[in-house]
């Protein structure tokens, strides 16, 4: 996996020299470098650990913020996507990899089988504007979602997570530069009764709940050089500004 992107080469030789050079320094008492992040997490049984890398466990019991329900338009038809999918949380626990074959700038995550992904579903309708002559133009109508939950959602899936890390050029420390997930597992329980629309981004949210998990580690590990030690902040994409899905 060569990528030809002169700030992932010229970072990568950076940061293995800072790797080896604060490992070495450990090794021989002169310093006290922690390669542990404090968000200990076992590695599961399930993954096979590499040993050119760094092995590690991230926590994926998180819970995905709610998105309002899409207001779509198809020439002059407008619609709402059925439901709204609410409640939204992962549940399991990912080993993680960091230099996996003693590759720059890249790690790997095994995520085991049965992880899950939980929702409720809540039918939307389409709720026009109020007559009212004196706004112009008029407000678009707005896609009500109701009270109840229509049914609920369910995953258990597994999956390979691969990614390439980079310096955040726009904020501080470090950020998922190339990441791509593929499926091993992905049992459904009413999944197919939701939209298409609602299908891409629920799989879209598990990848992109994986990169934050994935960007909150590595800047923990301060033997990474650009590493901040600290978790990103609250509502922080954990992508880079020229992210892209990584190539297989």
């Amino acid at each position: 996996m060569a990528l030809k992107n002169s700030r992932y080469l010229k970072y990568s030789t950076h940061s293995k020299s800072w790797a080896i050079f604060l490992v070495a320094g450990t090794l021989a008492g002169c310093g006290t470098t922690n390669q542990t992040p404090d968000n200990i997490v076992p590695f599961p049984n399930a993954c096979t650990p590499d040993p050119q890398g760094i092995n590690s466990g991230l926590n994926l019991n998180l819970t995905i913020p709610d998105k309002a329900p899409d207001l779509l338009t198809i020439g002059d038809r407008q619609f709402c996507v059925g439901y709204q999918l609410k409640e939204q949380q992962l549940s399991g626990t990912s080993g993680i990899t960091i230099f996996p074959g003693g590759e720059d700038n890249t790690l790997t995550a095994c995520v085991p089988r049965d992880t899950r992904y939980n929702a409720n579903a809540h039918a939307v309708a389409l709720q026009p504007p109020p007559l009212n002559p004196t706004i112009v133009p008029p407000p678009p109508p707005q896609c009500v979602t109701s009270g109840r939950i229509d049914f609920p959602v369910e995953l258990r899936f597994s999956l390979n997570y691969r990614a390439v890390w980079a310096p955040n050029l726009i904020g501080s420390g470090l950020c998922i530069f190339r990441s791509r997930v593929d499926y091993n597992q992905f049992d459904v329980t009413n999944f197919d009764r939701i939209d298409t629309v609602l299908q891409d981004r629920v799989r879209e949210d598990i990848h992109r709940q994986i990169d934050l998990s994935a960007a909150n580690e590595i800047n923990l590990r301060t033997i990474l050089s650009g590493a901040t030690g600290r978790r990103l902040a609250e509502g922080s994409d954990p992508r880079c500004s020229d992210w892209q899905e990584l190539n297989r």
